[in-house]
């Protein structure tokens, strides 16, 4: 009976410690710690294992910190392109702002003002004020790419979010002469999500099918509903020059681009966002025909039930991406 005790005492217990330890540690729980302060065998290999667990906590967060300053690099290179966009956008309403008020001030000077010029400056302002509302909205939305997205989740009309984001590059369309076709399911378009975060994805994934695409050319957002799994699918499709099959792998990597002269808009931003909405994203690609990004997402999302998921498939992907680039 002694020695029975002594056995429990001495080895099962530690044991069975440690093999809780080791389910903790399996759970992201890096704080656990074992507690077995004997100089045995097991004394020295709880020590170790907390040593362990210590050093990966660390590693840890050394990993998270290069991943946002990444995150944050990739967010000021996007916003350097699209505010060259964006000026654009707003350089032609201020074009028409600066016409119309000079119009009005020459048609305000006139001695005698009748009621056909009263209408027309009339007319003039009403042009005016749009216009400007127009450039506010433009501002907005490129507000709501530049801050780091929220992780509120609430109710949204996805509809209204892509109408937003179109906002955005509108101007870019125009100059380009390409074809820009919504086909949305607005039957089944209320999502749970961050709204700034889904609009920093769609405008990243526009303005890439718009670089992509040579004038004339068609870019497609699509999206509908697939009931049996409660998800809303998104496709943003272009008809531009394709991705190649050896850049295919690389191209959530952050700051990786083909181009000379940019980064290209954030497509390791656009992949992080979207797990943080637990939904997937994916690619095809046909060099010559054009390119194909779907996104998947839940219609309910919670960002606290699957943070802990979030940061274990971040940390798979980012080893995976280092174990492919050393291979």
């Amino acid at each position: 009976m002694v020695k029975g005790y002594f056995i429990r005492k001495m080895i099962h217990n530690p044991i069975k410690k440690l093999n809780n330890a080791t389910k903790e540690v399996a759970n992201l729980n890096l704080d656990h710690k074992v507690d077995i302060h004997s100089r045995d065998e097991l004394g020295n290999l709880a020590y170790s294992f907390n040593k362990m667990t210590s050093q990966v906590k660390e590693k840890t967060r050394e990993l998270e910190k290069t991943q946002s300053q990444l995150i944050s690099a990739e967010r000021m290179a996007s916003m350097g392109e699209l505010s060259a966009m964006v000026a654009h956008e707003i350089n032609n309403p201020l074009s028409g702002i600066l016409s119309y008020a000079k119009v009005s001030s020459k048609l305000l000077s006139r001695r005698n003002i009748d009621a056909e010029v009263l209408e027309s400056i009339k007319h003039n302002l009403t042009f005016i004020s749009d216009e400007t509302k127009r450039c506010g909205n433009i501002v907005k939305s490129l507000l709501v790419f530049a801050r780091k997205t929220s992780g509120d989740f609430k109710e949204e009309h996805l509809d209204i979010i892509i109408d937003n984001s179109i906002k955005v590059i509108d101007h870019s369309v125009e100059m380009k002469e390409l074809v820009l076709v919504k086909e949305l399911d607005q039957e089944n378009d209320m999502i749970q999500c961050d709204a700034g975060g889904i609009q920093q994805v769609l405008v990243a994934l526009i303005v890439n099918a718009i670089e992509a695409t040579p004038r004339g050319g068609k870019i497609t957002i699509k999206t509908d509903f697939q009931s049996e799994k409660d998800r809303i699918r998104i496709m943003v499709t272009d008809t531009g020059k394709g991705i190649p099959d050896d850049v295919l792998p690389h191209i959530f990597e952050p700051l990786f681009s083909t181009k000379a002269k940019n980064t290209g808009l954030g497509l390791s931003l656009v992949y992080g966002i979207v797990e943080q909405h637990t939904g997937v994203i994916d690619v095809k690609s046909k060099v010559g025909e054009g390119t194909t990004f779907t996104i998947i997402l839940p219609r309910v999302s919670s960002k606290e039930e699957n943070q802990d998921r979030l940061t274990l498939s971040t940390l798979i992907r980012r080893n995976n991406n280092h174990n492919g680039l050393q291979s």
